[in-house]
Parts: C-alpha cells; structure tokens; sequence
C-alpha cells in the first residue's frame, strides 16, 4: 500500500447521527426514510449544486425509481431507445401522479438536474431489490465528502470517487466512442481499476469513514 501516494483528504464532517443530515453549507441536504417507506431516500437539489445534480452515470444491478416532491427536474438518458426518453422534464405541478415519477432501465445511462434557480428540486428515490445499508452508506460518505472537499476548496480524489461508486455498483458514463455495451463495460472497468486497485488497494482509500456513517446508529435515526 503506497497511501502516502494519496492526495489529501478534506477534514471530515461528522454527520453519522443525523437525519437529514446537511451538505453545501445547508443549502442542500439527504435523508433517509424507514424501511418500510415506499422511496428509501429523499434529497432537495438547489439549481447549480455539484453535488446534488449527478453526472451521467449507471447502476448495473437495480433499477431506478424518482418521484418528483417539489419543484421541476429534468432527466437525461442519452443512449435510451425510446427518443423520448433521452431528454424530458418531470414536475411536481403535473396532473398525474404517474406523470411525477421517473423510471430508470437496469445499466441505463442517465443522471438528473434542476434547471430552475428559484425552487429547489425535491425528489425521492428507490431501487428495486433495495439494500438499505448499502445505499446509505453509499450517499452519506459520497455526498458528504464532495461537500467537504467543496467547503474546503479541494478537488475530490477520482479514486476516492470512483472507490465509493464501485462498492454501491454505480460506475460514471466515460466517454468512450462504440457501441453501449463497449460504454458500458469500459465504465465498469475503469470504476473498479480507479476505484479498488489504485484507490483501496494501492492509495489506501476506504469505501467508509465513520464521521459519515456508522451502522449502529441507523435504528436511531428518525423515520
């Protein structure tokens, strides 16, 4: 392990016991809802966040559920077969129940934004064969490390980066010229050579910090 190799991290921000907890200096935040909620994860996305409007990015083991809370969002799924689907907005003002919820194909490319700098985008989000713990160790140590580096002017470490989204199974979309599946599996692969073999193996990077989450506290938090 060459971790003296690793760049240097941001001092971290304890938000384990809480939920929501905050990010961006309270501009946006997470929560996290009990299991036996319909959507496991709520998040409000201001316009122009780094952090809460996600780059084009896949899940190559669980579909995607949104629901649109407050606001308008708009979803991207660029290589989608339907043209329909490449490029459309969902907002919390439509007639429909239906038309306020979002549905991502299994190892779709896609990602969400709010366009609008005057209402925050409030989602919530679920996949199907859910993990739970998975999933939220996932967002708290990814979205509040991105705000710390944030908060202390720092360029997150792609290999921290790509650590995190490899043990929750979440590769970024890497420009790639070919067909899909060529797109596909050369994201899967950089995400786990980035991420496990430099990031955990040789920089020393973990996919977990307890400032961000510890397991024991989840059956306190509030439902």
């Amino acid at each position: 392990m060459l971790s003296f190799l690793a760049a240097k991290s941001p001092q971290r921000t304890r938000v384990a016991h809480q939920n929501p907890f905050p990010l961006e200096d309270g501009r946006s935040k997470c929560e996290f809802t009990s299991k036996d909620s319909k959507y496991s994860v709520k998040q409000w996305c201001p316009a122009g966040s780094r952090i809460m409007n996600p780059l084009l990015h896949i899940h190559h083991s669980q579909t995607e559920n949104f629901y649109v809370r407050e606001g308008t969002g708009v979803w991207t799924m660029p290589y989608h077969d339907d043209p329909t689907k490449r490029r459309f907005t969902v907002s919390a003002s439509a007639k429909s129940e239906e038309d306020r919820k979002v549905f991502i194909p299994l190892g779709e490319y896609h990602r969400f934004e709010n366009l609008d700098p005057n209402q925050v985008l409030v989602i919530e989000a679920s996949y199907d064969r859910p993990e739970y713990e998975s999933e939220e160790m996932f967002f708290r140590n990814f979205l509040t490390y991105l705000s710390d580096c944030e908060k202390a002017r720092m360029a997150p470490s792609v290999y921290q980066l790509n650590a995190f989204l490899h043990q929750f199974r979440c590769p970024p979309a890497l420009p790639v010229p070919g067909p899909k599946w060529v797109k596909y599996w050369y994201s899967c692969f950089m995400c786990w050579f980035q991420g496990v073999v430099v990031g955990q193996w040789i920089l020393g990077y973990e996919t977990t910090y307890p400032e961000y989450y510890e397991p024991t506290l989840r059956s306190s938090k509030s439902s």
